[in-house]
């Protein structure tokens, strides 16, 4: 008669068998056994190295940029930061530096959960690109430069309410300003004219598209002389620089700068046989109207002016160039010997 086995053999056989998982082991049937590097079910087996060069893509969130291009947006603006803080440092009449932190493609739903609120929201219109896109700005930075607007030192306060209607006033200079210098970076790619459109202090508010749309959001850090800093960022819809994101290469900016070059180049052509018409000052000197109606040929009038000095020279209303008088032949002339520089 077979032995039966006993509750306790069943117990100690699962229990060996969830200790070695590798062994095909079973009650009531045997083992069949393996041959070199095969299996007992004949079922292929997944290759490691093809596991390895899987990569997870998410449908919900895909990415619309490549890293090409992203590159490309990321030297567009490092040179809008040298145009901006330039700006800022003469409206602020404070030293300003900024720093590009991140060039990212998200969902318009994550930007708008990463602003708090109140924040500093300017929708603006980049005609002729259809959409809207977000210059945001944090409270901490916005009061620095509001202080620094009207007169007092800037330095980091902790504020957390909306902009009276004064400085939201004067902000709206501001931004109107750093608009224009973006502008001003995209012509070698493309010319729009930034407008804007709204102001917002809850973020929840502004809905320029749907929130699972890709934006690509471009963050700075903005520091002042004093030390104190705040940051700003740039949202672009992607629906919005979707009709110029194929021009987003390297060599399409090359070839953008290159068509703007020739352009001037035609421009100084064009107007190359203007004529300009010079004014040389040889003096000045204050007399009474009763001299002035008694002047007549031969008079002499004695000018402010000596023969060593330099005489300005003007185009139009500006003083160019200094010269000094003398004769060229039998010609009266003057020597260019300095160019003013316009401030």
């Amino acid at each position: 008669m077979a032995d039966i086995l006993s509750q306790d053999d069943i117990d100690s056989l699962l229990s060996s068998l969830g200790d070695d998982g590798d062994d095909d082991v079973g009650i009531g049937s045997s083992s069949a056994p393996m041959s070199d590097g095969g299996s007992s079910s004949g079922a292929p087996q997944p290759d490691n190295d093809l596991k390895k060069s899987v990569s997870l893509y998410d449908f919900r969130r895909p990415d619309r940029v490549s890293k090409d291009q992203l590159r490309m947006l990321q030297n567009i603006h490092e040179n809008y930061i040298r145009a901006f803080s330039t700006t800022l440092t003469s409206m602020l009449r404070s030293l300003v530096e900024m720093e590009l932190l991140s060039v990212d493609q998200l969902t318009y739903q994550e930007f708008i959960m990463s602003i708090p609120n109140p924040s500093v929201l300017h929708t603006f219109t980049l005609e002729p690109l259809d959409g809207l896109a977000i210059l945001e700005m944090n409270l901490e930075l916005v009061y620095i430069i509001i202080e620094k607007l009207f007169g007092g030192p800037g330095k980091n306060s902790i504020v957390s309410r909306e902009l009276s209607i004064i400085e939201s006033g004067m902000l709206k200079t501001l931004v109107e300003k750093a608009l224009d210098s973006y502008s001003t970076i995209w012509e070698h790619l493309v010319s729009f004219d930034p407008a804007v459109v709204a102001y917002e202090s809850n973020p929840q508010f502004v809905q320029i598209i749907p929130p699972s749309e890709i934006v690509i959001l471009v963050t700075f850090e903005v520091r002042l002389q004093n030390e104190t800093s705040g940051m700003m960022s740039i949202c672009l819809p992607y629906m919005v620089l979707e009709p110029i994101i194929a021009d987003l290469s390297a060599q399409s900016w090359i070839s953008k700068k290159d068509e703007t070059i020739d352009l001037t180049d035609k421009l100084l052509q064009s107007i190359g046989d203007r004529t300009l018409e010079l004014d040389v000052e040889l003096g000045r000197q204050n007399i009474t109207i009763k001299d002035f109606l008694q002047l007549k040929n031969g008079d002499i009038i004695t000018l402010d002016h000596m023969k060593s000095e330099l005489s300005n020279i003007t185009i139009g209303d500006r003083d160019k160039y200094l010269g000094k008088l003398g004769v060229s032949g039998n010609n009266r002339a003057v020597e260019i010997v300095k160019v003013l520089k316009e401030e």
